[in-house]
């Protein structure tokens, strides 16, 4: 007995010499052995970090009669759409699960990666922190994995909702975001955000457009309510490649976008990024910027650098806003000025109640070089303005002509894109911008 005993006790002594010895061989580390291993489902403190977009590799080995868990925890800083894939080289028939899951270990995303092939799923999530669970019992393999967000620079909400803080939620009327006109509003449908509410108001008739990028090949619904939620004046499913197109007038609207006729569930299969617009106001921006000031010696000169294109119509003061100047502690307002259209610059020739002197010298202060200078911006059409459109025998358009300060401008080929379907004209370039719906 004794023999046995001290044989025993050796073998043990030179396999733990052998573990420590350098550059002697180790034994790789399975996914069983980590710290974020454990074998009931609950998230664990010390989940491992883990990096979007990295891909993870691990070798699961178990033998064992109880269900394990791996886990791992990531941030995202932004509601995002993620794309979620695995795959697992192994002999045998059984397979690993993974889920994406909520800090209350709510499952928004599964794929089940097997001997088969790979597995992959699109997710789309809020702002927060989650996990990623490794499901398995009785497994040998290699697990490979990876979470990768898509897009973001056009996927992603310009409300930004974190599930973790609920006051930033909008999946109800009472908690609508207030959306101003002719600012497009982005959005994401996904794993926990199955609907978003919002407040419009337009000061003017405006032209409602929505469109979605879908990542599971379902579409979704779009509706419009009255101020009261009593009227609906929008009720549309919308697939692949549909742009709703609709008109409203002036007033106080409810904007719903889900995925669902119905959304009471707290998770949601579906998942698609959209884009919600109206047309803006052509009042307001069809407006010269707000005035600021150029000095030219003891001259200070106030008025709107920025103005909108004029088209055909008379370019004069009235288009720069009220337009004053300073001197010696007394404000003039401009009586006349030279305005070169091509070079966009500004003389002044005289001020209203200035004498021969000062009127002398500031047309000085401004001549040449000096001149006083401004930009154009393209002038907004929209549903508003008055647009006349000829068509050719097969559809085309042959002219379009916009009425810019009751002057007609006759847009060159070069100004506009045309799309039959929706029979939208939209115009682009230095001179238009906006968009002009035919309504025949």
């Amino acid at each position: 007995m004794l023999r046995k005993n001290t044989k025993f006790l050796a073998l043990l002594l030179s396999s733990a010499l052998l573990a420590s010895a350098p550059g002697a061989f180790s034994a790789p580390v399975f996914a069983s052995e980590t710290s974020s291993t454990i074998s009931n489902e609950s998230i664990p403190d010390n989940a491992e970090s883990y990096t979007l977009g990295t891909e993870k590799k691990l070798n699961l080995a178990d033998n064992a009669s109880t269900t394990r868990y791996t886990w791992y925890k990531f941030t995202l800083d932004q509601s995002a759409i993620c794309n979620f894939t695995g795959s697992f080289e192994t002999s045998k028939n059984t397979n690993p699960t993974l889920n994406i899951c909520d800090k209350n270990g709510q499952v928004l995303c599964d794929i089940y990666p097997n001997h088969s092939g790979q597995d992959s799923d699109y997710t789309g999530l809020k702002k927060g922190t989650y996990y990623i669970q490794i499901k398995y019992y009785d497994v040998s393999g290699t697990l490979t994995f990876k979470l990768s967000t898509v897009d973001t620079d056009k996927n992603y909400q310009t409300f930004v909702e974190d599930y973790e803080n609920t006051d930033t939620s909008n999946d109800s009327y009472v908690n609508a975001n207030d959306l101003a006109q002719g600012t497009p509003c982005h959005g994401i449908i996904g794993s926990n955000n199955n609907e978003d509410w919002y407040k419009l108001t337009t000061s003017t008739d405006t032209t409602v457009t929505f469109s979605i990028t879908s990542f599971k090949g379902y579409g979704g619904y779009l509706f419009v309510y009255d101020s009261s939620r009593e009227k609906k004046f929008i009720g549309e499913s919308v697939y692949i490649g549909d742009t709703v197109t609709k008109d409203l007038k002036a007033g106080t609207y409810y904007v719903n976008v889900t995925y669902s006729t119905n959304p009471g569930t707290p998770t949601c299969s579906n998942v698609f990024s959209y884009v919600f617009n109206t047309t803006a106001d052509p009042a307001s921006a069809n407006q010269p910027s707000n005035k600021s000031t150029d000095a030219r010696g003891d001259f200070v000169f106030s008025y709107c650098h920025e103005i909108p294109f004029w088209g055909k119509s008379k370019l004069g003061l009235s288009n720069f806003g009220d337009f004053t100047v300073s001197y010696n502690g007394t404000e003039y307002t401009v009586q006349k000025a030279s305005i070169n259209k091509k070079k966009h610059t500004i003389q002044i020739k005289a001020l209203t109640g200035a004498d021969k002197a000062i009127n002398k010298a500031v047309k000085n202060a401004t001549k040449g070089s000096n001149a006083l200078t401004f930009t154009v911006k393209p002038y907004t059409v929209s549903n508003a303005d008055t647009v006349t459109i000829k068509k050719k025998k097969d559809g085309s358009l042959r002219s379009v002509k916009v009425s810019i300060n009751k002057k007609t401008y006759t847009a060159k080929k070069t100004e506009y894109s045309y799309d039959p379907s929706s029979k939208t004209v939209t115009f682009t370039g230095s001179n238009l911008t906006g968009s002009y719906t035919i309504k025949n």
